[in-house]
């Protein structure tokens, strides 16, 4: 899993952010969500809203280099 979730190569903040953007995108574009192992059925403004908190969460860990 380390390989999927970290992979070898390093990406700007930018593009970091841009694929995260694509990710969501794909996310908010399904027509029905699985259920989620921890929370059960969730109506899909609660999974976006938990899918938010969950980016702000990591998000907070990234120091961009200036």
């Amino acid at each position: 899993a380390q390989s999927f979730f970290w992979p070898g190569n390093e990406l700007t903040t930018e593009q970091g952010m841009a694929k995260l953007r694509e990710a969501y995108s794909k996310f908010v574009s399904l027509e029905d969500y699985p259920v989620h192992p921890l929370f059960g059925k969730m109506t899909k403004e609660q999974s976006q809203q938990l899918q938010c908190r969950h980016f702000e969460l990591h998000l907070g860990f990234v120091h961009p280099q200036v």
